[in-house]
């Protein structure tokens, strides 16, 4: 070969340009449009399911603490101290007559005869609370676990200070005169607080509401009642409250309406129905709830529990 020849073998090779053609542009599209609502449907799928969870977790929680409360203070009421007999009670001021009213002037927490009753059986419910809403109101009494010394009684406070055998009911500023009790033996009398609750359904603002745009909604109320008051502890969510009561001898639970006689009452059945704070758009709750004799159906988007309990009485 001379200088300057070349051969076909030598000359540059020409690489060919590719690229995708619009058919092939128009199904990577769709087909990454399919991936991406695919994912996104698996975000809400899971964000849903964890809205749920979180709301049934709510659910029980508000369930659990109001059924751990109604059942403390019921298994309490009608405990005076060392004293179990009522008509052993006496002191300054002393019990009050039974009287199915709401008093301003301090007796209702007196009236230690009924240490458990059903308020809206005899106030049709919006005598006292001017947020009720619906059920039963349950008021409870009783003298608390803790003692006292003299020196540490508030002056307008009930207590009840008890021995073995009798009790004085009296105000924090009158420990002395009529409200003094013998030792009994070893045994001296004991001072505790008087404790007197009322428990309803009433509506609380919706700034309690984890829910926005909720205005308001269902709360279990409980007034503490010395003297009576009704701006309670309110706990969201609760949306029903139904009683029914047990005598010994009788072998059902009545309402409270057909009750003989509340000191021989034993047992109280509760019915508390826990609504969620947010409506469901996909859900239907046409459930209709047995609290008693009583069928109730709201028939909404809210989820719902019903918690049914029976509390012995302890003390009678």
């Amino acid at each position: 070969m001379t200088r300057g020849s070349f051969t076909p073998s030598s000359l540059p090779v020409a690489r060919r340009q590719g690229g995708l053609t619009l058919v092939e542009l128009m199904v990577a599209l769709v087909i990454g449009l399919i991936l991406t609502a695919g994912a996104y449907q698996i975000y809400l799928s899971g964000k849903q399911s964890f809205n749920t969870q979180e709301t049934l977790a709510r659910m029980q929680e508000t369930g659990r603490y109001v059924t751990d409360l109604l059942v403390s203070d019921l298994r309490r009421a009608g405990y005076w101290g060392g004293n179990a007999d009522i008509e052993q009670v006496s002191g300054d001021p002393g019990p009050a007559n039974w009287a199915p009213t709401c008093p301003s002037d301090g007796t209702w927490p007196r009236m230690i005869e009924r240490r458990v009753f059903d308020l809206s059986s005899a106030l049709d419910g919006t005598d006292c609370f001017d947020n009720y809403l619906r059920g039963d109101i349950l008021a409870v009494r009783y003298a608390a676990s803790d003692v006292l010394d003299d020196d540490s009684l508030l002056a307008d406070a009930l207590y009840m200070r008890s021995s073995l055998f009798e009790s004085r009911l009296m105000r924090g500023d009158q420990p002395e005169g009529a409200n003094i009790l013998p030792a009994v033996g070893a045994d001296t009398a004991a001072t505790r607080p008087l404790r007197a609750h009322a428990y309803y359904i009433g509506s609380v603002n919706g700034s309690a509401s984890a829910c926005a745009g909720e205005q308001a909604m269902p709360a279990l109320w409980r007034a503490g009642l010395q003297p009576w008051q009704d701006d309670g502890e309110a706990i969201a969510g609760v949306e029903h409250l139904k009683l029914r009561f047990l005598e010994a001898g009788v072998d059902e639970y009545v309402d409270a309406g057909a009750v003989g006689d509340w000191s021989e009452v034993v047992a109280v059945r509760t019915w508390v129905l826990v609504r969620a704070e947010c409506p469901e758009p996909a859900l239907s709750n046409t459930t209709t709830y047995t609290m008693g004799n009583e069928q109730y159906q709201p028939n909404d988007n809210f989820r719902r529990h019903l918690y049914v309990n029976t509390v012995s009485l302890r003390n009678r």
